[in-house]
């Protein structure tokens, strides 16, 4: 049976790739000849992966939207809202 038709919302909601897809991807890269490094950082290679299958689903906007949800410090940025009230009200 065909896997499922990947949506930008089910990439989103998963924020990695499916089980054996990264391993596959080295697979098929040494098979065209573009061997993937035995020290490449695997989290960022995800990261890329995800932002290329985000944009071929969606285009420019699952391209941008997963940059956002994966950006480290996206994530450190939205975390520090948290904390505006709390600065802002320590300065009164």
């Amino acid at each position: 049976a065909a896997a499922p038709k990947p949506t930008l919302e089910s990439l989103e909601g998963a924020k990695q790739l499916p089980a054996g897809a990264l391993a596959a991807f080295k697979g098929f890269a040494s098979s065209a000849g573009m061997a993937v490094p035995a020290d490449a950082d695997e989290a960022r290679l995800t990261r890329t992966l995800l932002v290329a299958l985000a944009n071929a689903i969606a285009g420019d906007k699952g391209l941008y939207r997963m940059r956002a949800l994966l950006d480290p410090e996206v994530e450190q940025a939205v975390g520090a809202l948290g904390r505006a009230t709390e600065l802002l009200a320590a300065r009164k």
